[in-house]
């Protein structure tokens, strides 16, 4: 279920306009507070799938001023230098490289 209402999301995000209503309501009110409440989980799979979110929200809306601060965490040529790939990452020298 938490990668069916994961996908739904990334859809939802990539189809939504800045400064729409739906903008603001689904983008700014319902993914941005669950993306805070999932990053306190203890869950580490749920804590991923809200970092992955913020990425897709950050890489989606680059020079919103909610995101344009972690756009500089991004790394569009190489993964490895990529924030939010290495705090997911599986291996523990690459969560540490990313902090």
């Amino acid at each position: 279920i938490r990668d069916a209402a994961a996908s739904f999301l990334m859809g939802v995000i990539k189809c939504v306009q800045p400064g729409t209503a739906a903008f603001q309501e689904l983008v700014l009110g319902a993914c941005v507070s669950g993306i805070k409440i999932g990053l306190r989980s203890k869950l580490e799979s749920a804590q991923h799938e809200c970092i992955a979110l913020l990425s897709l929200l950050v890489k989606t809306f680059p020079t919103h001023l909610r995101f344009a601060d972690m756009a500089e965490a991004l790394s569009h040529k190489d993964p490895e230098a990529d924030f939010f790939e290495n705090i997911r990452h599986i291996q523990l020298h690459r969560r540490t490289k990313a902090l």
